[in-house]
């Protein structure tokens, strides 16, 4: 289709209840036979449906219809239904009145942005086209609704301006606003649906209806910090505290009527507490007494931190660190990262934390990574620094270190 975000592919109809058309041909059987299930045949199915045979006895209805089903007569039978109608149309439909019909894509400079024209239909009465400029010439179709002057709010740079217009244009963008700016959030920002390709179709379809889910949230939540004082989130901020939530969610949470409220409706409802050392809460981090140059701006030595050597990856050298566990440093110095540099279960956690919390003080290391331990013992405790581990010479530095001697001699 012409001027949207996928020239082929699926229609998804937002309704109560939703239908997907993935064309006439998947409808029906035969050319000839009436399509049901698409254009104007849907609208007017869906109608019925809704209000039954007898709408008209009810009182007349004001119905917003896209560019996709407005067409001449499907007014016309919606007025004999009982509805009013308005909204945007081809200029090729069949029967659309050609004299309101702009042929300029754009607006040029001669011609004030709200100006529009109008031409009344004389077998018709009440059916009127309409040519309004905005930025650029958007064509109507209406059977009902007001023709006085209105104005509605329009972006010019960065300042707001009010555009004149008909009051069957304010209508039709009051109703129509709430599909265009989901479109727009779905389709535009950070969809879920459009980052990944699929060879079924029906794989796609089920990530535009997450993505739909996402979105119709996020409105919430703009429509629920509207009245407050509180402000609502960015859409990205929205979109990361969610996924860190989802992160969290435990298989015991996945069950018939949980509602993920904040009352906890059941005891496994709440959140398992993170595992805690028998020893924790007497292990506290120590710096490393080794300085590297005394002449210049003194600066501790560091060592690779023993998380980040084993968690990394085969290419990214694990972090360094000046801090070390000494309860933990028995056999030889533990070095751990005190910056949040991991993720479990959606919660930043630093190294330090890793090790003692999760790892049990390093008697759970998962066994997956395929990677070890190693550690450096302490030298003779005549030669240590008190409360200090000191890296002792292996004997490849230690022959180095005699070479140097004998080089300076």
């Amino acid at each position: 289709m012409q001027v949207k975000a996928d020239d082929f592919g699926f229609v998804m109809l937002h309704l109560c209840r939703f239908e997907v058309y993935c064309g006439k041909k998947e409808h029906s059987s035969d050319a000839h036979t009436s399509d049901m299930k698409s254009g104007p045949a849907a609208v007017v199915r869906n109608l019925l449906a809704v209000f039954g045979p007898d709408a008209r006895k009810q009182g007349m209805r004001l119905v917003v219809v896209d560019r996709f089903y407005t067409s001449v007569a499907l007014a016309i039978q919606l007025l004999l239904m009982g509805f009013y109608c308005v909204g945007t149309i081809l200029t090729n439909r069949l029967g659309y009145c050609k004299g309101v019909i702009e042929k300029k894509k754009s607006r040029p400079a001669t011609i004030a942005r709200g100006s529009f024209k109008l031409a009344r239909s004389k077998l018709v009465p009440n059916m009127t086209a309409i040519s309004w400029w905005d930025s650029r010439p958007v064509h109507f179709l209406s059977t009902g609704g007001s023709l006085e002057m209105d104005r509605v709010v329009r972006q010019d740079r960065a300042s707001q301006v009010e555009v004149p217009c008909p009051r069957v244009v304010k209508d039709y963008h009051a109703v129509m606003g709430g599909v265009d700016v989901q479109d727009q959030l779905r389709l535009q920002r950070y969809s879920i649906q459009r980052a990944v390709r699929f060879r079924k179709y029906y794989k796609s379809l089920v990530l535009g209806l997450i993505d739909l889910a996402i979105v119709n949230g996020y409105i919430v939540h703009k429509a629920y910090h509207k009245n407050k004082t509180s402000h609502p989130m960015t859409h990205v901020k929205y979109m990361k505290k969610l996924h860190l939530q989802l992160c969290q969610l435990q298989p015991t949470d996945m069950y018939e009527g949980n509602t993920f409220g904040t009352q906890p409706a059941r005891a496994r409802d709440a959140p398992e507490p993170l595992p805690t050392g028998s020893s924790q809460s007497t292990h506290a981090p120590q710096h490393l007494d080794v300085w590297r140059d005394q002449t210049t701006q003194p600066k501790r030595r560091q060592r690779a931190c023993k998380v980040c050597s084993i968690l990394r990856d085969g290419v990214k050298r694990a972090a360094t660190t000046a801090f070390f566990c000494g309860d933990c440093s028995k056999v030889g110095p533990i070095f751990l990262c005190m910056k949040p540099r991991r993720q479990i279960r959606g919660v930043a956690m630093t190294c330090w934390d890793v090790w003692h919390r999760e790892w049990m003080n390093g008697k759970l290391i998962p066994v997956e990574t395929g990677r070890s331990i190693r550690v450096r013992r302490a030298p003779d405790a005549t030669q240590a620094i008190p409360g200090t581990p000191v890296t002792p010479l292996t004997p490849l530095g230690l022959a180095r270190k005699n070479k140097r001697r004998s080089t300076d001699n």
